[in-house]
């Protein structure tokens, strides 16, 4: 539990932060896997978004298929009539520390959250 941001020890540990919710952006629709196929042997594979990079998709550059394919030129097949695109709702909200909670002249730091899923529209601005 923490009631001030997380600090660069904190990352990679599950926390509860306690905080003013200042902002928040409009509900999104995230692609999270898209479906592939090797244009050589039709195998078929799925690629995920990759969080760190804010869920950007990356090419994959050699068939996975085990039998050792090994191509470099592919399809995708997601958002066609074959696979339908999987999606979750994605909302970033804004955090503040709370000034009561300062010591007197500190400033309060702030941090973004990625709200996925059921989360999503859980909150509004000014709530704690």
């Amino acid at each position: 539990m923490r009631e001030r941001i997380p600090k660069t020890k904190d990352v990679g540990h599950f926390l509860s932060v306690t905080g003013t919710v200042i902002r928040t952006s409009m509900v999104k629709v995230l692609e999270y896997e898209r479906d592939y196929m090797c244009n050589k042997c039709k195998h078929i594979f799925v690629v995920k978004a990759d969080f760190e990079q804010h869920y950007t998709f990356c090419r994959p550059s050699s068939c996975p298929n085990k039998e050792g394919c090994n191509s470099s030129k592919f399809t995708c097949l997601s958002g066609s009539s074959s696979s339908p695109t999987r999606c979750r709702d994605y909302q970033e909200i804004k955090i503040q520390e709370q000034v009561q909670r300062l010591s007197v002249g500190s400033i309060p730091r702030s941090m973004k959250v990625v709200l996925e899923d059921d989360l999503v529209d859980s909150c509004k601005s000014g709530e704690n």
